[in-house]
């Protein structure tokens, strides 16, 4: 016995039909349990004779206590009932179990009065129940012209529906199933209404029912159709409509992700494939959108709908269905296209969750019914050919997807990260009613990685810290920004080195036909390709870097050999890499410092470790479809195969005497007051820094820093004493490393000296 009571008028109307049915008025005089349990279902639904009705009334005045009434149920074989709400369900029974001795001395009176009783169940009557909208049948409904069901598919649905939510009738069905094991067919369609041959074309491969998993068999009710959970709570909610249900506009909110980008090109062929394919209403019109999780998608996607005037709705937020999202989502393209026709866009933000190609739950058997297996599309693919409303599917990315399901979009396009000026551009919009005082402000558009759900979040920080000068305030929301970049792992410190001199090409000393400024202008006309710098430490080579991907306009990816070197066996080749795919999935420039480390001599190897770690850099190179820059300060000893495979090779030497001598006029500040200087004194710091053959603009740098932090500001006879101390150091310590370093083995040869 159940004790949740279901009132659906269609199931009367089947208990009757099914009472006329002659194979089943056989089985009820031969089973007295199974008819009391159609009879506790609808006692009232026939006409019953003077001497029925005689033995209902004598039933009905039996005063039956629960304790009997458990123990009349357990001679019965419907085991136990713990409620004094089922008594009213247990008088029934015992009542159709009584009654059965008349049924049983007079079946064909009894034979007649069903057939008579179901005869008038014509259309108009019911027409008259389809008028009545019934309350607990009406999403039924809804779905049913929704997804364009034929009146069979819909009366399928139905008893898919009452057999998950009406536990009697289920129960009635299963047992009514147990002895007839041939010939259900009849039996059904006498109960539905309808021809065997609609009925197996309801429940073919090729059917919604099927293709769309609505039916699904569940436990030992292996021949009876049945709905999941959710459906039947979304189904049996009468308040709620059934669009807001599974979909809800989709709200622009600040996300944790870095904002996204989507090459121009791009965009503007997806607004034009969702402006012409929703105007023509096309269907089948799925757009995949893919990029890394760390990218923040909603605001792009919202700018693309806005271009193509069309609004935007996801899926509601599901946390009891499991397995359930393509059916859902099946449903819910054709509930927005029902609403809004082609005016509205369904945004799917994690397709690898609903296009997954699993095996479907085959039926071979329903309603007592053999079914065909084979030949049913798979649901992933019905969802990208068949959808009314077009759907853009937004996801990290395209790999649990197999290719099937990825050539099914009719355009694709990578997202990626906002680059280094789009960044400032947007952060600049988040910051701009903050009313920051400027220092604040450029710490935080220095901040590349920060996303504008963690401004907000530290604003709030500020707040709640009761911080009561604006100072105070500021320093604690910059501090709760950089707590946030740190357990995100992203970076708390800026991505471009602070350059503290006034930086130019000119102070560039290079070796080589091809100098700095054509290197720009070529990598600026066609991105791609791969740069080796090498030269003594201080030259420049990191500032050159970051300089040129400052004129490029590209994000910038910088690893160490400390970032990837691993002691592990096989570690080094799956970090170099993850080195080359993050930089290509990112569209960054990769550039990678202390190359030296993973470019030594293959010749010269020990170990074979050392030689698949160069053979690693080398094919991520060829396969790598941006620009690559190796930085080192050891050319002796590199690989010249290897070396070979770089584009450009640019030496970077210490400063010649003009450059010497301008970056000491730009740094000491003498520039306006150079025409008044004393020859002599010119003279004497010119001498003096034509003497520093090891002078670099790094030395500038270090002396300009000094000054940053003690705050104080050298005359230029200072800083000509300070860069004379650099050079000392670095003259110390070359002759140190000399003196270190062992004497070739007998036989071996120094290496060449590239030309290039």
């Amino acid at each position: 016995m159940t004790e949740r009571k279901v009132s659906l008028p269609k199931m009367f109307i089947w208990l009757v039909r099914l009472m006329a049915c002659e194979p089943v008025q056989r089985r009820m005089v031969l089973d007295p349990m199974l008819f009391a349990n159609w009879y506790a279902m609808a006692p009232d639904m026939l006409d019953w004779p003077d001497e029925a009705q005689a033995i209902q009334l004598d039933q009905r005045a039996k005063k039956l206590s629960l304790e009997r009434a458990l123990r009349l149920l357990g001679q019965l074989g419907k085991g136990h009932v713990s409620t004094q709400a089922s008594l009213a369900d247990v008088r029934l029974l015992v009542e159709g179990y009584a009654l059965h001795d008349w049924v049983t001395s007079n079946w064909r009176e009894f034979a007649e009065v069903t057939t008579s009783r179901a005869a008038r169940l014509d259309p108009a009557f019911e027409d008259m129940l389809r008028e009545m909208k019934d309350p607990t049948t009406l999403r039924v409904t809804e779905l049913c012209q929704i997804l364009s069901l034929s009146p069979v598919e819909e009366k399928v649905l139905l008893l898919a529906f009452t057999c998950a939510t009406v536990d009697d009738f289920r129960d009635f069905l299963r047992q009514l199933m147990k002895e007839n094991r041939t010939g259900m067919a009849q039996i059904w369609c006498a109960m539905l209404d309808c021809q065997e041959s609609e009925l197996r074309h309801a429940l073919s491969n090729s059917g919604i029912l099927r293709t769309s998993r609505l039916l699904q068999c569940v436990g030992r009710d292996k021949q009876l159709p049945r709905l999941s959970n959710f459906w039947v709570e979304v189904l049996s909610d009468p308040m709620e409509d059934l669009f807001d249900s599974l979909l809800k506009p989709m709200v622009i909110k600040p996300g944790a992700g870095m904002p996204a980008r989507m090459a121009p090109e791009d965009v503007q062929l997806a607004v034009d494939i969702l402006t012409h394919g929703a105007g023509r209403q096309e269907l089948g019109v799925n757009l995949l959108l893919y990029g890394a999780r760390s990218i923040e998608k909603r605001s792009l996607l919202a700018e693309l709908l806005s271009a193509a005037k069309v609004n935007g709705y996801v899926l509601q937020d599901f946390d009891d269905a499991y397995g359930e999202l393509p059916c859902i989502t099946f449903v819910a393209q054709r509930v927005l296209f029902g609403r809004f026709g082609p005016s509205a866009v369904l945004v799917v933000e994690k397709p690898g969750d609903v296009l997954e190609r699993r095996p479907p739950e085959f039926l071979r058997n329903l309603l007592g019914i053999d079914l065909d297996d084979s030949h049913i599309a798979p649901l992933d693919q019905l969802l990208l050919d068949s959808n009314p409303a077009p759907t853009v599917w937004a996801g990290p990315g395209s790999d649990s997807l197999v290719d099937e399901c990825v050539a099914c979009f009719v355009f694709h396009s990578p997202l990626k990260k906002a680059d280094r000026a789009e960044r400032r551009v947007q952060l600049e919009s988040l910051v701009s009613d903050l009313k920051l005082n400027k220092a604040t402000k450029s710490e935080l558009l220095a901040l590349e990685d920060i996303s504008s759900k963690q401004i907000e979040s530290a604003v709030r920080a500020a707040k709640l810290s009761g911080a009561k000068t604006k100072r105070e305030r500021e320093g604690a929301m910059l501090r709760a920004v950089r707590r946030s970049l740190a357990v995100m792992q992203r970076d708390t410190k800026p991505k471009a080195k602070e350059c503290v001199t006034n930086y130019s090409l000119e102070y560039i000393n290079h070796a080589g036909r091809f100098g700095p400024e054509q290197i720009l202008r070529a990598l600026k006309l066609r991105p791609k390709g791969s740069l080796c710098l090498y030269g003594p430490p201080g030259t420049g080579k990191t500032q050159f870097v970051e300089y040129l991907a400052q004129q490029m306009g590209q994000r910038l990816i910088c690893k160490r050999a400390s970032d990837l070197l691993s002691k592990w066996l096989g570690d080094n080749e799956k970090n170099l890499a993850a080195m080359f795919r993050e930089a290509e999935e990112e569209e960054a420039i990769l550039f990678l410092d202390e190359g030296d480390s993973f470019l030594r001599d293959r010749n010269l190897a020990n170990q074979s470790w050392e030689v698949t770690k160069v053979n690693e850099l080398l094919q991520g190179m060829e396969r790598f479809p941006g620009i690559f820059i190796v930085a080192t300060n050891l050319f002796r000893g590199l690989d010249t195969a290897a070396l070979r495979r770089f584009t450009f090779k640019l030496e970077l030497r210490a400063l010649n005497p003009e450059q010497r001598w301008n970056m000491f006029v730009s740094e000491t500040g003498i520039k306006k007051s150079l025409p008044t200087l004393a020859r002599n004194q010119k003279d004497s710091w010119k001498a003096d820094l034509y003497q520093m053959h090891q002078l670099a603009a790094g030395d500038f740098a270090t002396v300009q820093r000094q000054c940053i932090l003690l705050g104080e500001t050298l005359t230029p006879d200072q800083w000509i004493e300070q860069l004379q101390i650099e050079c000392d150091v670095k003259r110390e310590s070359q002759t140190q490393e000399v003196s270190d370093t062992p004497a070739p083995p007998d036989g071996a040869k120094a290496p060449s000296k590239l030309v290039h």
